[in-house]
This record gives C-alpha cells, sequence and structure tokens, in this order.
C-alpha cells in the first residue's frame, strides 16, 4: 500500500487490516426477505398478477426498475405502478385505487423503497382483496406499521431490526437492495441456476439506488457499488451496445440494461464522462442521481424517468432528464438567492421559501453545507395555512430522534427528511425548541469527542519543511493512484480531503466558465488548484499565505495530464 495512503488510513483511525475489514461484506439477512420470497413464490405458482409499487427519487426508481425487470425475467405476471406528482412518500388509498382500476385482476401489490407505514393504503388493498407484501428500508413506526396487515414484510429498518443489525456491523442499505436481496433469495431457493445469474445481474440497479441515496459504503454496499460500476461500464462498452444486446429474456430485463446503456451514453455526449473508464460511483453520484431526482424536484413526467430503464424511448428520456435537470440548477440558484436575500427570524434552522417544493431539499442541503446546523426549509400553503418541506441534517444531530414526539411532523431518515408545520405558530415552537437542542446536542458530541471541522487526510506545502509532503508531481500522483484501490468512496468513506498551503503570492491566478465565475490557481511545482463559484475570491486573494481544502486527482484532457485539487479557500 502507498505510504500516503497508509498515513491517509492512519489519520482515520484505521491500518491497512482496519481497511480489509471494513471492505469485507458480511452477508447478513434482511429480517423477512425469505418470507417475502416465499409469498412470492405463492404467487408465482397460483398465477396470480401482481403490481411493483415504488417510490418515486432514485432509490425508487431503481427498484421499480429490478422488480419488473426482474419478476418479469422470473417468470410472473407482473406491472409496474408509476407513482404520479405531487406526492409525498409512501403509497395511500387512491394509489391503491388507481392501481386496482388499472389492473383489477391484480391480487397482489409489493411496495419498494416505502410502503412500511402505510397503514391506510394497506387497509385499503385487504379490502380490496389484494395481498401487500412489503419491501422498505425506512424507519419504522412501532404504532405506525403494516405488519398484521401485510402478509410478509422485509425491512432492515424495523423496530428491534437495525439493533440486530448494528450489534453485528451491518451498514444500512437502501430499498433497492432489499428488492434485490428479496429477488436473490428467491432465484437461489427456487430458480434454475440462470435465473439466479439474470438477478444477480440487477446488482447494477441495487448499487445505483445505494450510492443514490447516500447508504454507508461499508462492508456489503462496497461490494454492491463495485459491482455497479463494472456492470455499467460493460453496459456502455465504449458506445457499442454489443454486449447489452446479447441479453435474452423478457423485453422489459433487456430493456433495462439497454436503458444503462442510453444513459451512460447521454453522458458521454454531454462531456460529463469521456468513456467506460471514467465510469465510477461518482457518475452515479454527481451526475445520474440529481438528474433523475430532479423529476420529483421539478413535478416532471415521472414516467420519463422509469422509461429510461423500462420503456422503448431511453434516448428521448435521457434528453428530457438533462433538460429538466438544466432547468432544476437554474432554478434553485434562484431560489437560494432568494432565500439568502430575505433572511427571516429563524434561520439556518428554518426557513420559508415560494421555491417549488421539490427544491427545498436541495435548499435545505445547501444551508447546512454553509453553516453546518441542521435546518429545514418549507413552503407555506396559501389556503390552509400549513408549512412543508424537507430538511437536512448533520451526522451528530439524528433530527427524527431529537424531534420526535413535538407536534410537528417529519418522516424519512436522519440526515434527510420531510417536515411539515401545521401552522406559523408550530414553527415558532419548532425554532424555540430546536435551538436549544442543538446546543445540547453539540455539547453531547464534544464531550464524545466528536469533531465538527472537516478532517484533513494529508497536508502538501509549497513551502519547504511545512506539511506531509511538498508539491512532489511524482508522489503525488502515486498517491493518486493508490487512491483507486479503495473505491468507492462516499458516505462512511469519504474521498480524502487534501489541504495544500501556498504562498498566493507566487501562484497565477486566473478565473475559468463562460462568465468568468469559477476560479483556478496554478501552483508552484504545477498543482491546478480549482473553486468552483470563487472567481471573485480567487482574484481578490492577498499575497500572504493561504490554504485550500479539496479532492486530489489526475486529471487528463485532450492528451495531457495534470495533477489538480478541486476544493474551497480556507
Amino acid at each position: 500500500m502507498n505510504s500516503l495512503v497508509e498515513l491517509m488510513l492512519s489519520r482515520r483511525g484505521m491500518t491497512a487490516a482496519d481497511y480489509a475489514a471494513m471492505d469485507t461484506p458480511l452477508n447478513v439477512a434482511v429480517e423477512g426477505e425469505m418470507e417475502v420470497a416465499e409469498r412470492l413464490r405463492a404467487v408465482r405458482e397460483e398465477g396470480r398478477k401482481i403490481i411493483v409499487m415504488p417510490d418515486f427519487d432514485m432509490d425508487g426508481i431503481m427498484s421499480g426498475v429490478i422488480g419488473l425487470a426482474g419478476l418479469s425475467q422470473l417468470g410472473f405476471d407482473v406491472e409496474l405502478y408509476v407513482p404520479t406528482l405531487p406526492h409525498r412518500y409512501g403509497i395511500d388509498e387512491a394509489d391503491v385505487n388507481m392501481a386496482h382500476a388499472m389492473w383489477p385482476e391484480a391480487t397482489a401489490i409489493i411496495t419498494c423503497d416505502q410502503g412500511i407505514g402505510c397503514v391506510e393504503a394497506a387497509k385499503r388493498a385487504e379490502e380490496l382483496g389484494i395481498e401487500y407484501i412489503c419491501t422498505d428500508h425506512h424507519t419504522e413506526n412501532a404504532k405506525f406499521t403494516v405488519r398484521g396487515i401485510a402478509s410478509a414484510v422485509a425491512n432492515p429498518s424495523s423496530v428491534g431490526e437495525v439493533e440486530r443489525r448494528d450489534q453485528v456491523g451491518a451498514p444500512a442499505i437502501c430499498g433497492a437492495a432489499v428488492l434485490w436481496r428479496v429477488l436473490a433469495a428467491y432465484a437461489t431457493r427456487w430458480g434454475s441456476v440462470t435465473d439466479a445469474a439474470d438477478i444477480h445481474r440487477l446488482r447494477l440497479f441495487a448499487g445505483v439506488g445505494t450510492v443514490s441515496d447516500a447508504m454507508p459504503l461499508v462492508h456489503d454496499n462496497r461490494q454492491l457499488v463495485r459491482d455497479a460500476v463494472t456492470l455499467l461500464r460493460l453496459c456502455h462498452m465504449n458506445g457499442d451496445a454489443w454486449l447489452v444486446e446479447s441479453l435474452t429474456g423478457h423485453p422489459a430485463y433487456v430493456r433495462a440494461f439497454v436503458g444503462a446503456h442510453e444513459a451512460m451514453q447521454a453522458l458521454v455526449d454531454a462531456g460529463k464522462i469521456k468513456s467506460a473508464e471514467d465510469i465510477d460511483e461518482g457518475t452515479i453520484g454527481f451526475y445520474l442521481a440529481p438528474m433523475f431526482n430532479a423529476v420529483k424536484r421539478m413535478e416532471g413526467d415521472l414516467s420519463k424517468a422509469f422509461g429510461v430503464f423500462l420503456g422503448f424511448n431511453a434516448k428521448e428520456d435521457m434528453e428530457y432528464l438533462m433538460d429538466l435537470n438544466t432547468r432544476r440548477r437554474e432554478m434553485s440558484q434562484e431560489a437560494w438567492d432568494e432565500l439568502l436575500a430575505t433572511g427571516g427570524p429563524y434561520q439556518p434552522f428554518a426557513s420559508v421559501s415560494e421555491a417549488p417544493s421539490g427544491l427545498m431539499g436541495l435548499l435545505a442541503g445547501r444551508m447546512l453545507e454553509q453553516t453546518g446546523e441542521p435546518c429545514v426549509v418549507v413552503r407555506e400553503d396559501p389556503n390552509t395555512g400549513e408549512l412543508s418541506g424537507s430538511g437536512r441534517s448533520p451526522a451528530w444531530y439524528p433530527f427524527l430522534t431529537r424531534n420526535a414526539g413535538h407536534g410537528w411532523t417529519c418522516a424519512g431518515h436522519e440526515a434527510a427528511f420531510g417536515i411539515t408545520f401545521a401552522d406559523r405558530a408550530q414553527m415558532h415552537d419548532f425554532f424555540d425548541f430546536i435551538k436549544e437542542d442543538v446546543a445540547a446536542a453539540r455539547a453531547e458530541a464534544e464531550a464524545a469527542g466528536i469533531s465538527f471541522e472537516e478532517p484533513v487526510d494529508l497536508v502538501m506545502s509549497t513551502k519547504l519543511g511545512c506539511g506531509d509532503i511538498g508539491c512532489d508531481l511524482f508522489t503525488l500522483a502515486d498517491f493518486c493512484e493508490g487512491l483507486e484501490e479503495l473505491r468507492p468512496f462516499g458516505k462512511a468513506f469519504p474521498e480524502p480531503c487534501v489541504k495544500v498551503i501556498f504562498d498566493a503570492e507566487l501562484a497565477t491566478k486566473l478565473r475559468m466558465g463562460s462568465e468568468k465565475q469559477h476560479g483556478k490557481l496554478l501552483l508552484p511545482g504545477g498543482i491546478a488548484a480549482i473553486s468552483w463559484n470563487a472567481g471573485d475570491a480567487i482574484e481578490d486573494l492577498p499575497d500572504g499565505e493561504a490554504a485550500m481544502n479539496g479532492k486530489l486527482s489526475i486529471n487528463s484532457w485532450n492528451g495531457r495530464h495534470s495533477l489538480q485539487l478541486i476544493g474551497n479557500l480556507v
């Protein structure tokens, strides 16, 4: 292992052996996965039609792809219910009624990436004589659970299951991974060798869901994401579709992989990646996930998002998503500027915005990034006075746990969730509570030795005798190559943060971009330091010692290679 990589791991309190242990899958089964598989077997043997009902974010879309493609390939009579927008998490009576109207002969529903708390939907299904099978990964509330109504439930975040998984170190997994595990269990137990191989290949979509839903990249999730990256590269084959076109079986199954090919080709055509070798977990997290999630944020046509992998116009549907995502970026920037300009008495903990509901989470994320505090951004309903939106929270403040039982409604994940206030008075109560509770949580975290600063894994410097290493291009390039062996990076195992200390007087200051909005520093030794949307800050950087934190990589462009650091001045 590269010596600088070893230093980086040691700064994280890890040895090479610790990393190897974290990199090893634990293969911990999800409680209930075999029970769900058994109910599916009954549906298949009885020749009944089943409806897949997924959520509408990227993890939900991947769940829907796995459900329709996988069950079709296994010989099920299956349909996909594409959720409608606007919609909050979960299905309700109206969804069940609509699905029943579309396929009145269906006698079973399987939910994925949702459903555990959808009691009214489960009751309505029961009234209609439709079996309700649930796969989910969201936190289960013991008072609002479909257990007792559903014929089977597989949920790694169910009551008691989280503690069991924590005891053995099993990571949280996404909704797509839960459904994939169920289908893998079914194929292994009752399918052929070919069936098992076909379902194993669907790990591509479970891995995409894992990155998109920001699951911790430890143990099983690491291999799942590696497999997804490998399969995406194989599907793309540098623009040649021969491999995906060689697949046989149900059309829905084949189209899923053809869609993966078209999605990657669209990113190449847009200049986001250059070839299959450039595809990695960042391709999923920085390009695919925001693009598909733009549909829910912009209240677009969800059939286009599902259609990339399950329809007949993958290329056109990708173009739609890319255009929608461009508009989403523009609108979110306008909404962010307005949010900062209008301020408000409850910031940073709570803000009110008139932006589309789907942008609330993005705005909350930017507020968290800027302030480091838990925050929510909501939109007021002019008719009812209700305020609803989304929130984001740092790891040291488990939002759902600490806000439970105070009157306002919040659901989702501890770090990313939806929230609703009955009126402005309740939002004021929230502010009074959270400003004191955040102080208490911060004190608890400090007492536990938790740091609030971004950890720096390596310090390099243009000054002799300063930092871990000078700006030695060969050694730093070797470090970058060594990092490739540690992929994937993400939650719980982030990409290394490198600090560069330099004399600003000796750096060449440049501006980049169509509007010269980005800043670039050419440092002694040949390293380029880039900071997005910081053209003014770079140009006005005073002489003297300065520093930047960021991600170090080898950049290749037009046959030329260079070391570059992308980050922010500190």
